[in-house]
């Protein structure tokens, strides 16, 4: 079954990024890590359950004109991949770092629903 992060990750690779989905410490550019910051569970109904899934999306650029650039790239794209599995995708404003030298970490945090059924 492939699932909406799923789509994300090869929705972001088509752009030619490498995505990892485990956190590490140094950030190449052209690559973006995604963690997972938490889930909220809500019981729809005996068995049925709303998942609301919250990532953090990280990626260094040396080009403010690059994160300009990027965001509503990336926002787009996500919002395209998850819009089949789960069309509750809702992204929150990024945050940007000055790290050393010429870099810059962005995070971008984004959310959506998915619906979980136990039988």
């Amino acid at each position: 079954m492939t699932t909406t992060i799923d789509n994300v990750t090869l929705a972001l690779r088509g752009l030619g990024y490498k995505v990892s989905l485990s956190p590490h410490e140094k950030i190449e550019l052209k690559e973006i890590v995604i963690t997972l910051e938490g889930i909220d569970i809500e019981t729809e109904t005996s068995g049925s359950y709303f998942l609301t899934y919250t990532y953090a999306l990280n990626f260094m650029s040396n080009s403010i004109v690059d994160i300009a650039t990027n965001i509503p790239i990336f926002i787009n794209t996500i919002d395209k991949a998850a819009v089949g599995t789960a069309p509750d995708f809702q992204s929150v404003t990024p945050e940007i770092t000055k790290q050393d030298g010429t870099l810059y970490l962005v995070a971008m945090k984004f959310t959506f629903k998915d619906t979980l059924v136990i039988t």
